[in-house]
């Protein structure tokens, strides 16, 4: 008899915790403030009991609402005197502001998706685009007319925040990826349009994608409902293993902004944003694999090694992390009891000058580039000769490779290498090494090539997994 599935156990926060996720919040100042006053409650409460309060905003705090400047003002009040830790993740409007500040976003298209409405909540009418010279006066518009600190706030905002079973993001990660191969347009810019399997096994919260009611995917809660529009701000809260999804709503008519429950969520990303019509662009971009946000990382923009994750998983050789980065985040709560996980965060990189790359796929034409360009599918593959074992490969059929190791050189992908083939002999006896850039151009990975079936792939990788060797089954 075979033994019963093994449920896979739900994903919980951080012990004595209580996360609050917000949404897309988009100019409309009416709504949070009804959020913070109740947050305000519940966290002085929570810290009689010795539990912390951590609010994660998923960015996009600004454009198409009414009060943007409002809503970056609340923020800085609520970051330096309020009752609870905050995480700010940036989103991609603030990233196009932040571009045009420091004149590396030359055209003027902000103006056109939510750029017009924020210059006027800082009290300024300022004029429609007519031209491509209009982006050099709208970059000095922007450092003359939004004040330094609100500038500094988006500058430091962080790109993802790790807090137990969850992962935040703005936009969300690619479902093919390692956390730390995601590139920075794939956090920012994102969509899903299918639920394919992941790679990792926390929950993803993320906004960007609007739809009229939560989106309970896969492996993902998507929780941008469109507040400035549709008046409704979606917060999720979550405690141990349990998730609430509490709506923010403005029902107009002068009628005060109130608190509720969502009674029910939605399984996809519906195509159709609210009080927009669905474009054709848009239709064509649903596909087994959504792969509109390839951006790779800026040239010439050292990395920090600050923004380099340990993702807690692999084996180390010769001082390199397998499948990890350089360095975790310390909490921003040094106070906290040592039996609670710190978040790990992902500072965002210095604002940059997207490459002229020809488009990987068609985008949306009323979003803001919904996309960043994509690498070019014509960057080659960087192979090295096999070093250990020193075996020819054997001819493959089954158009599999696995996946060893995402690491900070081929130097380092080679150390792996020949670490795993030292602890399996039996398994890596008659395969080669092939190594390949991580498309946001910060990591190499390292795969066993040699397979000529898929079972023979699975079987491979089942065995050294068993042996605490993280190994994935990817398709060339």
């Amino acid at each position: 008899m075979s033994a019963p599935l093994q449920a896979t156990p739900a994903p919980a926060t951080p012990p004595q915790t209580v996360i609050y996720a917000v949404g897309d919040i988009h100019g409309r100042l009416d709504l949070l403030r009804r959020f913070t006053q109740e947050l305000d409650t519940d966290a002085r409460a929570a810290a009689l009991k010795g539990v912390e309060t951590v609010v994660v905003f998923l960015g996009d705090y600004i454009d198409r609402g009414p009060e943007s400047a409002g809503v970056i003002a609340h923020l800085i009040a609520l970051r330096d005197q309020g009752p609870c830790t905050c995480i700010f993740l940036r989103g991609n409007h603030e990233d196009i502001v932040l571009k045009l500040a420091s004149g590396e976003e030359h055209s003027a298209r902000w103006l056109e998706f939510g750029g017009l409405e924020t210059l006027a909540s800082y009290g300024v009418d300022y004029p429609k685009p007519t031209g491509p010279g209009d982006g050099e006066a709208l970059q000095a518009a922007v450092r003359d007319v939004i004040p330094r600190t609100h500038l500094q706030f988006m500058r430091d905002t962080e790109l993802y925040a790790k807090l137990g079973d969850y992962i935040f993001v703005h936009a969300g990660l690619r479902p093919d990826r390692l956390l730390e191969e995601q590139s920075d347009g794939d956090l920012l810019w994102y969509r899903y349009y299918d639920e394919e399997a992941p790679v990792w096994t926390e929950t993803v919260v993320h906004g960007h994608s609007v739809n009229p009611r939560p989106v309970r995917g896969r492996s993902r809660i998507g929780i941008d409902t469109g507040a400035y529009d549709s008046g409704v701000l979606t917060v999720l809260r979550l405690e141990d293993s349990q998730e609430d999804l509490l709506k923010i709503v403005a029902p107009g008519d002068g009628q005060p902004v109130g608190i509720g429950r969502w009674d029910s969520v939605d399984s996809a990303f519906s195509q159709r944003e609210p009080g927009r019509a669905a474009s054709p662009a848009a239709a064509a971009i649903i596909r087994p694999q959504a792969a509109n946000s390839d951006a790779p990382r800026p040239r010439g923009v050292p990395p920090r090694s600050s923004a380099r994750l340990a993702m807690g998983v692999g084996v180390a050789a010769a001082a390199v992390l397998l499948l990890g980065g350089a360095a975790v985040w310390a909490s921003r709560t040094p106070e906290a009891p040592a039996t609670r996980a710190a978040p790990i965060l992902r500072p965002a990189e210095p604002a940059f000058v997207e490459p002229a790359m020809a488009q990987a796929t068609p985008v949306e034409p009323e979003e803001i580039a919904d996309a960043p360009v994509a690498e070019s599918a014509a960057t080659p593959a960087t192979e090295t000769p096999p070093v250990a074992p020193a075996v020819p490969a054997a001819p493959v059929t089954s158009g599999l490779r696995a996946q060893i190791g995402a690491l900070p050189s081929a130097e380092a992908a080679q150390l792996v290498w020949s670490d795993v083939a030292r602890r399996f002999p039996a398994e890596m006896g008659a395969k080669a090494m092939e190594t390949e850039p991580v498309e946001n151009g910060r990591l190499v990975r390292a795969f066993v090539t040699g397979f000529a079936s898929p079972g023979e792939a699975a079987t491979f990788c089942a065995t050294l997994t068993a042996g605490g060797q993280p190994c994935l089954v990817r398709r060339r």
